[in-house]
């Protein structure tokens, strides 16, 4: 297998859970940032329930279709949540490129627990490395900045641990798995 056909279809094909923090790491730089009054406003409140409740969870399902597509497809929902309250949903699309290691993402994702109010659409790039045990998304544009987010599955393949950064902060995400689909 190629190593895009291993991070998504052997690795990744399953349930997930796991815990996800947010922190701001430049507090100055996140004030001059171009970010727009909503976007502050969820990172704000994101900080709040982080600290008031601690870490939210993530629920994510992957399914994959090998023979979809110039080098197979994988559909992602991604769920992160906290006292039973949706505060993201992710649906992502990943359109792997038959050389190997480049990927196409298409994401439609949604903020807070009401569907439909605050939505957005990002296309981004990833590049799969190290024989499908690492990951690098790039041009990933969420609230309001771009961010670079870096995964490495370990070596059983059944934890994936990954950080997004920006010029202002800083995600991680502890995820094991749950569950295989067939």
């Amino acid at each position: 297998m190629l190593p895009n056909q291993v991070y998504y279809f052997e690795v990744g094909k399953g349930r997930w859970g796991g815990v996800f923090d947010f922190r701001i790491t430049d507090w100055k730089a996140y004030r001059k940032a171009s970010l727009g009054l909503l976007n502050r406003l969820l990172i704000l409140a994101l900080r709040l329930v982080i600290a008031a409740g601690g870490r939210p969870s993530i629920a994510s399902t992957i399914v994959v279709n090998a023979t979809q597509g110039p080098g197979g497809t994988g559909w992602n929902t991604y769920t992160l949540s906290k006292w039973g309250i949706t505060l993201c949903v992710f649906n992502d699309i990943y359109e792997l490129d038959p050389g190997g290691e480049r990927v196409v993402v298409t994401t439609d994702l949604r903020y807070g627990p009401v569907p439909g109010i605050i939505t957005d659409h990002v296309v981004y790039a990833a590049q799969i490395t190290d024989g499908g045990f690492r990951s690098r998304y790039e041009g990933l544009r969420l609230l309001g900045t771009e961010w670079v987010a870096t995964y490495e599955v370990a070596a059983d393949k059944n934890s994936v641990n990954g950080a997004l950064v920006c010029s202002w902060a800083q995600a991680t995400e502890e995820m094991v798995r749950r569950s295989d689909l067939q």
